[in-house]
């Protein structure tokens, strides 16, 4: 995971106001990512406790070869005109 080099992303406005959070990627996704290939059913353990609309980037499997990631937009320095 830490070959991909993946941009991380704590929280999406989308997310925030009930959308799928676009392509969040973050500590949740690493979890689910590294559950997967442990047969670890953590997503009914997560729906179980009522937390799904609380862990943004959840189910999304960052080392899926066919997993598109999100990528921060360049920083703009704030004397750029």
């Amino acid at each position: 995971m830490n070959a991909k080099n993946l941009d991380y992303k704590a929280h999406d406005i989308s997310y925030e106001l009930g959308t799928d959070g676009g392509q969040i990627q973050n500590s949740n996704s690493a979890n689910f990512s590294f559950g997967k290939p442990m047969h670890l059913d953590l997503s009914t353990a997560i729906r179980n406790k009522g937390l799904e609309r609380v862990l943004p980037g959840w189910a999304r499997d960052v080392l899926d070869p066919t997993y598109q990631p999100y990528v921060a937009p360049p920083q703009v320095r704030p004397d750029t005109p």
